[in-house]
């Protein structure tokens, strides 16, 4: 459960604006230094399939810009964070109260970064008309399904 936690801690800015960082991109061009054409059963740019006008994608852009930002500012406090309460692990006796003290700063943090994803997540869809954010979720689906586990 740890390490699932950590992974969508970690990942959760990149899934969520990753698709957005492409809206910067002119429509119809190929990603930089992908020249191949797209195979069946691949995904289109997302921006592409969903028609976003010039204003939208420079609005986009903006918000992940901001999002980048804040998101880099608060993986450093984790990281400082972090490695001060790693350090209390070092001591000869360590005490329990300030580990627990210190990861509790450390997972606030974490807590700070999620908030600050759905935060921005929330801001990117309100550019989407409703017909787009239609189309979005479907993609949403559609891309949920494929990254599931296969079970019995």
């Amino acid at each position: 459960m740890k390490i699932l936690a950590r992974f969508v801690v970690t990942m959760l800015p990149i899934f969520t604006f990753a698709p957005f960082a492409l809206a910067q991109m002119p429509m119809g061009q190929p990603m930089p230094g992908y020249g191949m054409p797209m195979q069946p059963g691949m995904q289109a740019n997302p921006m592409t399939v969903l028609g976003l006008t010039e204003e939208q994608r420079k609005k986009l852009a903006a918000i992940v810009q901001e999002s980048q930002a804040k998101n880099m500012q608060i993986m450093s406090e984790v990281a400082k964070e972090m490695q001060a309460a790693q350090k209390l692990f070092l001591e000869d006796k360590p005490d329990t109260k300030k580990i627990s003290a210190a990861y509790q700063r450390v997972f606030d943090k974490q807590r700070k970064a999620i908030e600050l994803s759905v935060e921005m997540y929330n801001k990117q869809i309100a550019v989407f008309n409703k017909e787009q954010l239609e189309k979005w979720n479907a993609m949403r689906k559609q891309m949920a399904a494929r990254m599931a586990p296969a079970g019995p």
